[in-house]
């Protein structure tokens, strides 16, 4: 990844902003925030719902072209649910992001506006601490439905009013 990041602040990093990139067999546009999901919306708009996703680098895809990643399906099969109403989504999820820096990215861009109709947080299996990583893989069910209480919450929590 040498060469494709861009320092946000000391603790933070986006991938290389307005840049195409092949990673791990998928290419990959970033937008100007250096995130993988192309422009960021037009001004607020009633008749769009606003969906931002935020991970890691299962969210964002890794090896997987735009048009087959999580959050443009999401997108896409919303569309096609409701085609009266626009769906706009945002992919600013980032390789190698745990919930403290998804957390540092939205306050970053400001990202939670009153014109997001949904935040996607995707929490998956290798967000797990490292020290329960090899119990969990090696778990019956029960077994790791107990290690999972002892799995940290997210350090945040949107609220909505």
């Amino acid at each position: 990844m040498v060469g494709f990041t861009h320092r946000l602040t000391p603790d933070l990093f986006v991938l290389r902003p307005d840049t195409t990139m092949d990673l791990s067999g998928g290419v990959a546009t970033t937008n100007h925030m250096g995130l993988r999901e192309g422009p960021w919306f037009e001004p607020p708009d009633s008749t769009k719902d606003r969906l931002l996703h935020v991970g890691d680098s299962v969210t964002f895809g890794l090896g997987v072209a735009k048009d087959s990643t999580f959050p443009h399906l999401v997108g896409q099969t919303l569309s096609i649910w409701d085609s009266s109403r626009v769906v706009e989504t945002l992919d600013a999820s980032v390789l190698g992001f745990d919930t403290g820096h998804e957390l540092a990215l939205l306050e970053h861009y400001d990202l939670l506006d009153s014109s997001l109709s949904l935040v996607i947080n995707v929490f998956c299996f290798n967000d797990v601490p490292v020290e329960l990583t090899e119990q969990l893989y090696t778990a019956d069910y029960a077994t790791a439905q107990k290690i999972f209480r002892y799995v940290p919450a997210p350090i945040y929590t949107l609220i909505t009013s």
